[in-house]
């Protein structure tokens, strides 16, 4: 199996946005002129950390925020956005060419208000495995004994 990418895990979460909410969702950045409310997503960091080998795990941190349509409502919704996130995200699928989707489950959930957003954080955790490809053998030796006439 390949290792999954940070694509992947925000293409699985913005795929599951889009099922629960009818908000445009964002996975690249705009600095003006998105429609409100709306949703960003992006992978703020990928780390890979060997287990015992071949094993490795990956831990993916996963950001997302939420613009609401009115700012002043922001801090009242915010518990309740947080927990809707929470059980929205709990388990993604991630598309495998291979087999059926992939269940990957969040863990380390954290909410703020930054700039009038809702910033939620979360962590998805993956495994994966180092694959030896074998060395090239080497040919058979074919020598041929030619004698010297002289």
């Amino acid at each position: 199996m390949t290792p999954i990418t940070g694509t992947e895990i925000v293409s699985a979460v913005c795929t599951q946005l889009a099922s629960v909410w009818d908000f445009p969702i964002y996975s690249e950045r705009i600095d003006q002129d998105f429609q409100e409310p709306c949703f960003f997503v992006w992978c703020s960091q990928t780390r890979t950390e060997p287990v015992v080998w071949p094993r490795f795990e990956q831990r993916h941190d996963i950001e997302v925020r939420f613009y609401p349509a009115d700012v002043h409502s922001q801090n009242s919704t915010a518990a309740v956005k947080s927990v809707q996130l929470i059980e929205c995200l709990h388990r993604i699928l991630i598309p495998r060419n291979d087999s059926t989707p992939l269940p990957v489950f969040a863990q380390n959930y954290s909410s703020r208000i930054v700039d009038d957003a809702l910033v939620f954080s979360v962590q998805y955790r993956t495994e994966g495995y180092f694959y030896e490809t074998p060395a090239p053998k080497m040919g058979d030796l074919q020598d041929t004994i030619q004698s010297k006439e002289g």
